[in-house]
C-alpha cells in the first residue's frame, strides 16, 4: 500500500491547513537617529520649560530639545530680553566706567580734554551705550550663540558624534542661560552693591566680580592676559563645561569622553579669544 502524505496539519490525508506559516523571529528596525516630528512639550512648558531646566533639571531640557529643537528658539529670545534687560540696568556704570577709560588713554597719550570737550565725548558715550544696551545686546547675544552653535557642530563632527545645526543651537541657547545670564545676574547684583572705579585697563576687567582663580592669586600689577585666565576659570564657566558636556550625548549623540573634550576645548578657544582682546585693550589704553 502506497504510503498517504503527511500534510503540515501532522493528520495523514487532510489537506494543509490554511494561514499555517512557520514562525520566523521579529527583526526589530533600529530608529532614526533624530526624529525632530517628536512629542515634546506644549503651551507653557514649551514656553519657558526648557530655559528653567537648564539650571535646575538638565535631563528636562535635553528631552525637551531632542524632541522639539525649535523649542531652542524661545531659549534664545529668553536670554536676549534677561540680558538686555541687565544691560540696562547696569548702564549708568558701565556708561561712567567707560568714559573714565577712555578719559585714562587720552591722558596716557599725553592728551587732557578740556571740559567742553570732555562733555562732548560724555554725551557721545550716553547715546552709543544706550543703543548698545537697548539693541546691541540682543545682536551680540544670536551671534554669540551661533557662533558656539558653529563650534559644537564643527566638533561633533570631528569627535564622533551626530546632528543637525539645531541641535547644535538649542545647546548653545541652553549654554547661555548659565553664561552669560547667570553670571551676569550674580555681576549685576555684586556691582551694583559695590561700583567700581575704573583707573587703568586692568580695572576693565577686574569691573566684572568672578568667583574664580583671581579671587585667590589676582593682584593689581598682574599682567592683563593672566588677568583675564584666571577670571575665565570660575564656577560659572565649570557650571558650563559640566552643562554642555551632558547636552552634547543627548543631543549631539556624543559619547562621554568625546562630549567632555569638545565641552573643554571650545572653553579654551574663547579663553583665548578673550585674553588676546583683553591684551590688545591693554596695548590702546598705553
Amino acid at each position: 500500500m502506497a504510503e498517504e502524505e503527511v500534510n503540515g496539519s501532522g493528520v495523514p490525508g487532510d489537506p494543509p491547513d490554511e494561514g499555517t506559516e512557520t514562525a520566523q523571529p521579529p527583526v526589530p528596525e533600529p530608529p532614526p537617529p533624530f526624529d525632530d516630528e517628536a512629542e515634546g512639550p506644549g503651551g507653557m512648558a514649551a514656553f519657558v520649560g526648557p530655559t528653567i531646566n537648564a539650571i535646575v533639571a538638565p535631563a528636562k531640557c535635553w528631552e525637551a530639545l531632542d524632541a522639539k529643537p525649535k523649542l531652542s528658539i524661545w531659549m534664545f529670545v529668553w536670554v536676549a530680553l534677561i540680558s538686555t534687560g541687565l544691560a540696562i540696568w547696569n548702564l549708568p556704570i558701565t556708561r561712567q566706567a567707560t568714559i573714565a577709560m577712555m578719559t585714562y588713554q587720552q591722558r596716557a597719550q599725553g592728551q587732557e580734554m578740556g571740559p567742553e570737550d570732555l562733555d562732548r565725548m560724555t554725551s557721545i558715550m550716553g547715546t552709543t551705550m544706550s543703543l548698545m544696551a537697548y539693541i546691541g545686546t540682543s545682536v551680540f547675544i544670536l551671534v554669540m550663540i551661533l557662533f558656539l552653535a558653529l563650534l559644537m557642530w564643527l566638533g561633533a563632527s570631528v569627535l564622533g558624534g551626530s546632528g543637525k545645526f539645531s541641535r547644535s543651537f538649542g545647546l548653545a541657547a541652553a549654554g547661555a542661560v548659565i553664561h552669560p545670564v547667570m553670571y551676569s545676574i550674580y555681576a549685576s547684583i555684586i556691582i551694583h552693591m559695590n561700583p567700581p572705579e575704573i583707573r587703568r585697563p586692568q580695572d576693565m576687567i577686574m569691573m566684572t566680580p568672578t568667583v574664580g582663580l583671581d579671587l585667590i592669586f589676582g593682584n593689581p600689577d598682574m599682567p592683563i592676559w593672566l588677568t583675564t585666565l584666571l577670571t575665565r576659570i570660575d564656577l560659572f564657566n565649570l557650571w558650563w563645561v559640566v552643562l554642555i558636556a551632558g547636552g552634547a550625548q543627548v543631543l549631539l549623540r556624543l559619547k562621554k569622553g568625546p562630549a567632555i573634550t569638545m565641552a573643554v576645548g571650545i572653553w579654551a578657544l574663547t579663553t583665548v579669544i578673550a585674553m588676546l582682546m583683553a591684551m590688545l585693550q591693554g596695548l590702546s589704553g598705553g
